[in-house]
């Protein structure tokens, strides 16, 4: 099935003409070079009190391609989530967007630890989204001797706040 999805940097994110509040936009780098894809981009949303969902899209050049099948969200805690496909697909400008259910008990999960990996498959393969992001370049003497700077997302504290999970 495919609907309008969108992810918006105004922290909401589009589903079926309608608003959800969401976490900021995580991108997580992918476990291989891939000439199809950019890095993987997740948000959180609230669907209602205890009940979320996770918007997951990729860069594709391949138009026949989408996000599909089980999406494995591995937390830091080494718990694992494991949401099921629920055939909400789109693929817009090259952008492969899928949508995914997450209960009260996953989101309390995802409230106390944070996201360290994401596993997802897209009509030609298996990936890893981890949780690590550019932030820039620490240089040494020179130029030539640049290493770049990673971090990881706090996902648990942006998801215990769009919750208002009181810890």
């Amino acid at each position: 099935m495919f609907l309008s999805l969108a992810m918006f940097g105004q922290n909401d994110i589009l589903w079926n003409n309608k608003r959800y509040k969401s976490t900021e936009l995580w991108e997580f780098k992918l476990n291989a070079e891939n000439l199809f894809f950019d890095d993987l981009k997740l948000q959180v949303a609230k669907k209602d009190k205890n009940n979320g969902f996770v918007l997951i899209s990729i860069h594709s050049v391949n138009g026949a391609d989408y996000i599909h099948g089980t999406l494995t969200i591995y937390l830091e805690d080494e718990s694992i989530i494991i949401c099921k496909d629920r055939k909400i697909h789109d693929y817009v400008d090259n952008i492969c967007t899928s949508l995914y259910y997450l209960g009260s008990n996953d989101v309390i999960k995802m409230s106390k630890s944070d996201i360290s990996e994401v596993r997802f498959t897209s009509q030609f393969d298996s990936y890893t989204g981890e949780n690590i992001h550019h932030v820039g370049y620490q240089f040494g003497e020179s130029y030539q001797t640049a290493s770049e700077i990673a971090e990881s997302y706090h996902t648990a504290s942006e998801v215990t706040e769009l919750f208002a999970i009181s810890k």
